[in-house]
């Protein structure tokens, strides 16, 4: 007994791997697999497809799938109506998604989470007007708002990421109020008034780590809304122009071609579906996961 103590005063860091490691065996294993295929594809995308993504190859027009007639293991997908690589263009694609959802939600995450704590810990005039700005974002709809700035500011990877942040930070605002207007009342920031710590150090010294997880979880679940919202603003000729490839771009492109060359449109939506899928599984999981509550029933 007296050994096993000893050994775990002398061991911390050995607990917390073990720790570390029994979180990652509780992992959901097929949202994980899946997301972890995306991310490793969006990452070395350049090394897995000795193809270009925009480069026109007149002798694989609409050349189908290997396992079709007329198909090839040169083109295991496929290629589209110009004879670029169905398969390069879907991993390259997939950069464009996670860059946009990564960044979006980041952004979005931030200026939200901090605009809700400020709203619930300071309350009165900047609470109603915080929240009046908050409620007036929330009451746009979504897309027509997305689709109005893109069509003055124009299409390109930046100004999707800014209009996505722009339509998603109203919810983390409103959520993280709610959190932070029972955070303030409990008796640790009484105790931290009376010690003497100003408003800023209470919130970022005691209200944002208990509202940490919240923002967390927030962020798993909006990361496939996200990556929809791209590929709908894609699809619409509103999003990241060509020849840069994109999830939604690729399905509009190939709609024209649907009774001849289904591929075209089938792959990366199937693409769209299995990621923001996996992400809202993961999601779901890491929420159970972080809920203390959730875990006492």
């Amino acid at each position: 007994m007296q050994e096993t103590i000893a050994t775990q005063l002398k061991s911390p860091g050995r607990r917390r791997l073990t720790m570390a490691w029994a979180g990652v065996r509780r992992l959901p294993i097929l949202p994980s697999a899946i997301l972890g295929i995306v991310v490793f594809c969006a990452i070395f995308a350049p090394l897995l497809t000795p193809y270009d993504t925009s480069t026109p190859d007149t002798g694989a027009l609409r050349q189908p799938p290997f396992w079709l007639q007329g198909g090839t293991m040169s083109h295991p997908l496929g290629a589209d109506q110009l004879g670029r690589d169905i398969l390069t263009r879907v991993v390259f694609g997939a950069r464009i998604s996670l860059l946009v959802s990564v960044i979006a939600v980041f952004v979005a995450g931030t200026a939200g989470s901090t605009i809700g704590m400020v709203a619930g810990y300071f309350g009165g005039r900047i609470d109603t007007l915080l929240m009046r700005l908050v409620d007036g974002m929330l009451a746009l709809p979504y897309m027509l708002l997305a689709l109005v700035i893109v069509a003055v500011l124009g299409a390109s990877l930046g100004n999707v990421i800014f209009v996505i942040a722009l339509v998603l930070w109203a919810s983390y605002a409103r959520i993280i109020r709610g959190e932070v207007l029972s955070l303030k009342e409990r008796e640790y920031i009484a105790l931290a008034r009376v010690a003497g710590a100003s408003p800023w150090r209470i919130i970022a010294t005691h209200i944002f780590p208990n509202v940490v997880n919240t923002i967390i979880v927030l962020a798993t679940l909006q990361m496939g809304t996200v990556i929809l919202f791209e590929a709908a603003l894609s699809f619409l000729g509103m999003g990241v122009p060509p020849p840069t490839p994109t999830w939604g771009g690729m399905v509009a492109e190939g709609r024209r071609f649907l009774s001849t060359a289904w591929w075209l449109s089938t792959f990366p939506g199937l693409a769209i579906l299995v990621t923001v899928l996996a992400a809202n599984l993961f999601g779901d999981w890491l929420r159970d996961h972080l809920d203390p509550l959730r875990q006492q029933v």
